[in-house]
């Protein structure tokens, strides 16, 4: 039985060395048996400029060797090899991506992959491209004669290689306009220029920029941000009022400062007498505000509490500091996160609880059209100390200030 087991396990390892030959002998004569060329396909170019562009290729096949190195290689001449111009993306097998780049501009390129194994380079099919010119370099003329629905503006072209065939200027709603948007064509050729912007609508916010076309390309200016003006407001004593956009609504830029209702009745419980009516807007009850006469020219009305609210949630919160006025003609010091983005140029116009205005340049509160209950409102107000609004309700005989919204 002995002898048995040994003569079992002698042929267990006799057979296991056998396999263990034949599959080292496969791995042997794989390695030192024939290799072919690679074979590689050409892809691209694409995204050719001035001076660079993309291609790349596919090693398909490795020819029974292992690839050392595969990339794209170029020259002005036909038939490129590594030994011109070329990119290194190996040793891999399957698709390589490769930036070409140190291009001249204007001039023709012969590309075509490559891989390289033992048997040595195979090449994918030759392609040629020509790398463009040179885009203008310009500038953009600053906008004049805005109005609500036109303005000027033009450029400069300072360097264009090729000669200029269009110039202008373009615009849009967007950050980044070009010639598919609006535009204004001003002839061609180098040098300055100016064109007119027209069609512009009140109220909105537009970039600007000059435009240059040569053989290169479109080439751009600076853009420059303008914000056409809203036409002006008047109420029923003369006083003139402009506006301004924020979000979806249209505020006027001013508090109010009118003496009478939209009908010509007298709005009687006003102080007259008040030095800073002229500069400062009067301060008014809240039952003024909301009379049936009408406070407001047409067109516009004492916003209610939710567009108060609307206000708010647009600007976000903690940030009533972007219609605050800067400069001590609006507040004291410290004046907290005053920025006044929008032109809105809100001031601490002060308030009259009774006994005449005061809190001038610390504190500005302004009457929603909103009743909160039967002898109080909601306002809101702001302060030198703060950036944020607060929401309140007030007794309905306190004076505060107005400011209007578009209807």
């Amino acid at each position: 039985m002995k002898t048995m087991k040994y003569k079992i396990i002698y042929i267990i390892f006799s057979v296991a060395a056998i396999l263990t030959f034949q599959i080292g002998c496969k791995k042997t004569d794989k390695e030192n048996g024939p290799v072919e060329l690679p074979v590689v396909t050409t892809s691209g170019p694409t995204d050719i400029s001035q001076s660079t562009a993309k291609s790349g290729g596919e090693v398909v096949s490795d020819g029974g060797g292992t690839v050392t190195v595969s990339g794209v290689c170029w020259s002005a001449s036909p038939n490129p090899t590594p030994a011109d111009f070329k990119t290194t993306n190996g040793p891999q097998r399957g698709a390589f991506a490769s930036n070409i780049t140190k291009l001249d501009m204007k001039k023709t390129y012969y590309l075509r992959a490559y891989a390289t194994n033992k048997a040595g380079t195979a090449y994918g099919a030759e392609v040629s491209f020509t790398t463009t010119a040179a885009v203008a370099i310009l500038t953009t003329t600053p906008i004049t004669e805005l109005t609500g629905t036109t303005a000027k503006s033009g450029g400069k072209i300072t360097e264009y290689g090729e000669t200029v065939t269009s110039r202008g200027i373009c615009w849009s709603l967007g950050d980044l306009p070009t010639i598919n948007d609006s535009k204004a064509e001003a002839g061609a050729g180098a040098g300055s220029f100016s064109a007119n912007l027209t069609g512009l609508t009140p109220g909105m916010t537009y970039r600007v920029r000059a435009y240059a076309v040569n053989v290169g390309g479109v080439g751009y200016g600076e853009i420059i941000k303008i914000t056409t003006p809203m036409p002006p407001i008047t109420d029923y004593d003369g006083n003139v009022y402009n506006s301004v956009v924020i979000g979806n609504q249209v505020w006027m830029t001013t508090d109010l400062k009118v003496t009478h209702f939209r009908n010509g009745d007298l709005i009687t419980d006003l102080d007259k007498n008040d030095p800073y009516n002229a500069t400062r807007g009067m301060l008014y009850t809240w039952h003024s505000a909301a009379d049936g006469r009408q406070i407001a020219p047409s067109g516009w009305h004492v916003p209610t509490d939710a567009e108060w609210t609307q206000l708010e949630q647009y600007l976000g919160a903690g940030s009533a500091g972007r219609l605050k006025g800067v400069g001590k003609a609006y507040w004291d010091a410290p004046n907290v996160g005053a920025t006044d983005d929008f032109g809105f140029a809100a001031g601490g116009n002060g308030i009259n609880t009774g006994g005449g205005r005061f809190a001038m340049g610390s504190v500005g509160i302004w009457w929603s059209s909103t009743a909160s209950n039967a002898s109080a409102a909601w306002r809101r107000d702001m302060d030198t100390s703060r950036s944020s609004f607060y929401r309140y309700d007030n007794d309905k005989s306190f004076k505060f200030s107005i400011r209007l919204i578009k209807d």
